[in-house]
C-alpha cells in the first residue's frame, strides 16, 4: 500500500452508527488501521461452500469439497498470476491434490490522489455540500474502470453516494432519500464548475 494511499484512508471513520455492520476486529491484516483495512486491502470473499450430500447422508469424511471464492482486488495485485502463485502455495503446503479454475477478472485501476482532478473535483463538491470531503482512493465494488483508464488513457474521478447500511444485492437493497439529494447537488455543482474550469484544465 502506497503511504500516500495510506495517509488517506488510515484514520477515517468505519460505521460508528447503531445500524452500520460492525467489522471484527481480528479480521484483516495484522498492524493495520480499520481503514486501512476495509478501503486499502485486497478482499477474498467466500461466496459458496459445499460437501458430501444432505439427501443420501453417510457417515464418513466426503471424498470432494468445493469452495467459490471472488478476489476484490486493488491496484497493484498481479491479479493474472493469480493461478500459478495459488497453486505453487498450495503444491509447497502439500495440497496437490486441490483444482483450481479462474474466472473471468480484469484490471483494477486507481486515478493517483495528487492528480489536479482529484483535487479539482475534492474543492468542489466540499462547496456544493457545505463540508469537509473525503478521498477514498480505492472502492470495495467491482467496475470495469479499466476500459476509461487503460484502454482510452483517461483520468476518472467516481462520486460514490450510498451508506454502510445500504444492504447492496441484498433483496432489501434501498437508498435514502437524503443521500440521494446529496449525491444530486454534488453531482451538479460538479458540473457547473466544469463548464467554468479554465480551459488548460480541461486538457489535464
Amino acid at each position: 500500500m502506497p503511504e500516500y494511499v495510506s495517509a488517506l484512508i488510515r484514520d477515517l471513520p468505519v460505521g460508528g452508527e447503531s445500524f452500520d455492520p460492525q467489522l471484527n476486529p481480528n479480521w484483516g491484516e495484522p498492524g493495520l488501521t480499520t481503514g486501512e483495512k476495509l478501503f486499502g486491502c485486497n478482499t477474498l470473499e467466500v461466496v459458496g461452500l459445499s460437501s458430501g450430500s444432505t439427501v443420501k447422508v453417510i457417515g464418513a469424511i466426503p471424498g470432494r469439497a468445493e469452495a467459490v471464492c471472488q478476489l476484490r482486488f486493488v491496484d497493484g495485485t498481479d491479479w493474472q498470476s493469480l493461478e500459478s502463485n495459488l497453486r505453487k502455495y498450495l503444491d509447497q503446503h502439500g495440497f496437490e491434490d486441490v483444482q483450481i479454475n479462474i474466472e473471468g477478472g480484469y484490471a483494477a485501476t486507481r486515478l493517483d490522489p495528487r492528480h489536479p482532478w482529484v483535487g479539482f473535483v475534492q474543492q468542489s463538491v466540499s462547496r456544493s455540500l457545505g463540508e469537509p470531503v473525503s478521498i477514498l482512493p480505492n472502492l470495495g465494488g467491482t467496475i470495469p474502470n479499466h476500459c476509461f483508464a487503460d484502454v482510452l488513457g483517461l483520468p476518472t474521478v467516481w462520486l460514490p453516494h450510498s451508506y454502510p447500511s445500504c444492504k447492496q444485492h441484498a433483496p432489501d437493497e434501498h437508498l435514502l432519500e437524503s443521500v440521494v439529494e446529496q449525491g444530486l447537488k454534488a453531482a451538479t455543482g460538479l458540473f457547473w464548475d466544469l463548464g467554468e474550469a479554465p480551459a488548460k484544465m480541461l486538457k489535464v
